[in-house]
């Protein structure tokens, strides 16, 4: 074999390598589990798709409720001061994802999805109106919910419109279509969400660009769209959540 044509196989097999690296990596790229809350933070304990479901109650007992799924590396039970100031109302469900917080199971999208659907069965019958909040990975999950679940409305913070368009956003080299496992496709959940949507967008996201994310609002149902300064990991959402679910979470 020529020089150049063992040069061009080497770069292949390298190719194929990194290609397979990251198709055996992508879980563990994607979720970042948490550990268990402190003792002292309330917590209840539900059937969830692989075990125990842990989810941590704020405010129990009010007419309303929100269910509130975090991003791909959040401890939920952190988000709970924010959440309670922006929403006086209503009672707050924290979900911690199989793997996540004392969840048992592994994560996957099939297993995060039935841990939603799992939370809200279990805990909607003692509430007259039901909303959801999901940061990020978790806004995929917040819609999957919207989607096969009754809500009155959903909010989405930093979502993206599916997962392989993001993975193509960072790795353009690899053929994301043919590797991923889970795919998260918002675009195609859109069409079965008729309740009114937030969609919270950080104008200096490098991790969902704002790019990453416009093929969702145009799928949405006539979404309010909210820009505020800020990265994906650091931005105000408290005024936002606070107008939006005013209706159902206005006030004590």
């Amino acid at each position: 074999m020529a020089p150049l044509g063992r040069i061009l196989l080497w770069l292949v097999l390298i190719y194929l390598l990194l290609c397979l690296a990251m198709t055996l990596s992508q879980r563990h790229l994607l979720y970042l589990p948490t550990p268990k809350a402190p003792a002292s933070v309330p917590a209840l304990r539900l059937a969830g798709p692989e075990g125990d479901l842990v989810v941590h109650p704020v405010r129990p007992g009010r007419a309303n409720a929100v269910f509130y799924f975090g991003g791909n590396a959040e401890a939920v039970y952190r988000s709970a001061d924010s959440l309670a100031r922006a929403l006086p109302g209503c009672t707050l469900y924290l979900v911690n994802y199989p793997g996540y917080g004392g969840s048992a199971g592994q994560p996957s999208e099939a297993t995060l999805t039935a841990a939603a659907l799992s939370a809200y069965d279990q805990l909607s019958s003692g509430h007259q109106q039901l909303a959801a909040i999901g940061r990020s990975l978790g806004s995929a999950v917040a819609l999957s919910l919207a989607a096969r679940r009754p809500l009155q409305r959903q909010a989405l913070l930093t979502p993206f419109a599916s997962l392989e368009a993001l993975a193509y956003e960072h790795y353009p080299w690899l053929p994301a279509s043919l590797l991923l496992w889970d795919r998260y496709d918002l675009l195609a959940l859109a069409p079965a969400v008729t309740s009114p949507s937030l969609v919270l967008l950080a104008q200096q996201d490098r991790v969902v660009p704002l790019a990453a994310s416009s093929p969702l609002l145009s799928a949405l149902k006539a979404p309010t769209i909210v820009e505020v300064a800020g990265t994906h990991n650091r931005f105000d959402a408290t005024a936002s959540l606070a107008a939006f679910f005013h209706p159902i979470c206005g006030a004590l």
